[in-house]
């Protein structure tokens, strides 16, 4: 099957893709909404210094070593984040279980994000990552006679901006998409004819025209009148599966005096199939069972057209 045909297939069963494809794309907001616990974003900015002597805070060669001391230190403070005894400090003073990580930005800068459920969560997981990376290097600073300190702490809280158009826009895509295998699942286990290929498959021959259905009697009457009209032959045979097919060919006969034409509701007339000049066969996709045009092939003469409806 072509895209073409899928969409077809759509079009004439449109009640139940619109319902799959509507199910499926509110369910994926729904998804969306749902795996979305934490919708806020914090971000603790942590630069490492150290605490320098009055007699040599201009000195170049003892800052260039503080800077690298501090430096080396950040990779601890990362390293911190990664304990799972200082995660279970922050759980168990916050009462919140959240993703906890850490990255070195640039020399001796340490960046500390997590998500949080509400903005009073993420204030709180915030205060508190500060309060114990404080705890934590005055600690590291009394058992080893460091003097590092966290000269900046900087806390910035974002709701992370969730974009619901643009999911229920991929949600009707994917509808789309599960709707077409959906409903050609459906015509293929009611074994009805769904594409054109299958048709010309079945009877050997390409069909001579794809007519995209018609609004109202009227306009199929003016259309296979003319088609008949330059139909070779003057006995033609008229076989669809349309249940009312004899009204059409009876309202043609007027419209069509040079030719002489008679009609076979298939499958339910199958016996008057008979020898003619030409013999037209109109297959409606979705409609027109696969053993019906199978039938037909055995029946007919080798003089035919087949015409393909959607239905």
């Amino acid at each position: 099957m072509t895209f073409i045909d899928y969409l077809a297939m759509i079009r004439r069963r449109w009640l139940p893709g619109f319902i799959i494809t509507a199910l499926v794309a509110l369910s994926s907001v729904i998804l969306v909404q749902w795996k979305n616990t934490k919708p806020f974003s914090s971000t603790v900015f942590v630069s490492i210094g150290t605490v320098q002597e009055p007699n040599l805070q201009n000195n170049p060669t003892n800052i260039f070593e503080n800077v690298q001391a501090s430096d080396q230190f950040s990779q601890t403070v990362q390293g911190w984040f990664k304990n799972p005894q200082f995660l279970d400090q922050l759980s168990q003073k916050t009462g919140i279980i959240s993703d906890i990580s850490a990255s070195n930005q640039q020399k001796q800068n340490v960046v500390v994000t997590f998500d949080a459920a509400t903005q009073d969560q993420a204030n709180m997981l915030s205060q508190t990552v500060k309060d114990e990376l404080n705890n934590e290097i005055q600690t590291y600073d009394n058992k080893t006679g460091t003097k590092f300190q966290a000269a900046i702490l900087e806390a910035n809280i974002q709701k992370k901006p969730l974009s619901l158009i643009l999911f229920l826009l991929v949600g009707i895509l994917g509808g789309l998409i599960v709707a077409s295998f959906a409903l050609y699942g459906y015509e293929y286990f009611l074994r009805k004819i769904s594409s054109p290929e299958l048709a010309s498959e079945i009877l050997r021959k390409k069909p001579v025209e794809r007519l995209p259905g018609f609004d109202n009697q009227h306009q199929k009457l003016q259309f296979f009148s003319a088609y008949l009209s330059k139909t070779e032959g003057k006995n033609i045979q008229y076989i669809s599966t349309e249940s009312q097919v004899h009204k059409l060919t009876k309202s043609m006969e007027n419209l069509v005096p040079n030719k002489t034409l008679s009609s076979v509701h298939f499958p339910d007339e199958s016996l008057k199939i008979s020898a003619h000049d030409h013999h037209v066969i109109v297959c409606a996709l979705g409609k027109t069972s696969i053993e019906d045009l199978r039938k037909i092939e055995t029946l007919i003469s080798p003089s035919f057209d087949l015409i393909i409806v959607e239905a």
